[in-house]
């Protein structure tokens, strides 16, 4: 069912309370009443076995993610991930993998949507009921009509969206370089996702659970993963 705009004539039907709203009203609804929900798309390309086999990791900050709490916060969510598969942190010397990874939002974009407009169009049926008083030698006739209203699209209206988008870029390498000298890709993955919020770190949770409800996953599939904060 489309969502639209319920027009005043509606707005008394009980029957049709959650249709009532434009795309960009029910939006905000949801994100004000905690049910926002954040839409991610992951394609990922890697050389693991699946199921995955556990190994042991050490996280290779970039340059300036070492002393970036933001950066902290995400490998305690990356990091809680891995270990459901298996893996295990572990000292530079013990550690078999490496994982690094990127993130950033780029925007604002603003994206136009158009709603229908709902309410009364006609009148899909009527019954009509009455009584006869009689006064002497005369009766009168009393009658009442009852109209049944049909609804439906009156028009549709146009609003104007803001729009970030959100982006996540994961990798996982051998610590074992390879014959030229470069490090041997292992996995790597691109997570990113578009909505209203601009602030990153409230999306990445979800972003980052979604990257891992199935890994490693099937290489060079695009995954389409929708979950609630």
């Amino acid at each position: 069912m489309p969502v639209g705009r319920i027009a005043p004539a509606m707005k008394k039907l009980s029957l049709l309370p959650c249709i009532g709203v434009s795309a960009l009203s029910l939006f905000v609804w949801l994100a004000c009443s905690g049910c926002t929900r954040v839409r991610s798309e992951i394609a990922a390309f890697h050389a693991l076995p699946s199921p995955v086999a556990p190994m042991t990791y050490q996280f290779q900050p970039l340059p300036d993610q070492e002393s970036s709490l933001e950066y902290g916060t995400y490998c305690n969510l990356i990091r809680q991930e891995l270990s459901r598969y298996g893996f295990q942190e572990a000292p530079a010397d013990q550690a078999t993998a490496t994982v690094g990874f990127a993130y950033g939002i780029s925007g604002p974009s603003q994206k136009i949507v158009s709603s229908p407009v709902y309410g009364q169009t006609g009148v899909s049926s009527s019954h009509t009921s009455g009584h006869i008083t009689a006064t002497g030698n005369s009766a009168n006739f009393h009658a009442t009509t009852q109209y049944t209203p049909k609804y439906g699209i009156t028009g549709y209206e146009t609003e104007s969206i803001t729009q970030h988008t959100r982006y996540l870029k994961l990798i996982i390498a051998e610590k074992k370089n390879s014959p030229d000298g470069k490090l041997k890709v292992l996995y790597e993955a691109t997570v990113s996702s578009t909505g209203s919020s601009g602030q990153l770190p409230e999306v990445m949770p979800a972003m980052i659970k979604s990257l891992f409800e199935e890994f490693p996953g099937k290489s060079g599939k695009v995954r389409k993963v929708t979950l609630s904060l």
